[in-house]
């Protein structure tokens, strides 16, 4: 049922964008200036619409979940312009996947230990590397094996 639900939001957010986004370019002159004050009222309803069908799919305590992908997102192209990308990842076994990450994981947390501190920017940024490391594995399980990945988009949006 909760799968149901968060694909119906989740088409609700695409079809949201793409009307508004259709409306935005028949709306608007080349400035991106809207020609009367109505469609910039229907614009900004759309874009309320938009923030909806987003908390639907991304409940109150998790808006920051998209900024924080981003980062994540920024650390994996950092990742890859420095140890080379597929060529370098895809050379990797699970088990080194593994070591990698653990080793990822104990760096972040031996960092804070040494600022005497349990929280702070140091066990975020080893966080954050974490993730992008995680992604770079499951990128590279999805290269290298012949079964289909556990989660795959139809297609690729702005969502």
């Amino acid at each position: 049922m909760l799968k149901k639900l968060k694909e119906a939001a989740h088409n609700l957010l695409k079809q949201n964008i793409a009307d508004r986004d259709c409306f935005y370019d028949t709306s608007t002159n080349d400035e991106g200036e809207f020609e009367t004050a109505e469609e910039e009222r229907m614009c900004a309803e759309m874009d309320a619409d938009i923030d909806k069908a987003r908390a639907a799919l991304w409940p109150e305590d998790d808006q920051g979940l998209l900024g924080i992908l981003d980062e994540v997102i920024v650390r994996r192209i950092v990742q890859a312009a420095h140890w080379g990308g597929p060529e370098h990842d895809d050379k990797h076994s699970l088990t080194e996947w593994r070591d990698i990450l653990d080793a990822a994981l104990s760096d972040a947390y031996f960092n804070v230990y040494l600022d005497n501190r349990l929280s702070g920017e140091k066990w975020r940024e080893g966080l954050i590397e974490i993730a992008a490391l995680a992604v770079a594995a499951a990128q590279s399980w999805d290269r290298t094996t012949v079964t289909e990945p556990s989660v795959k988009c139809e297609e690729k949006d702005d969502v």
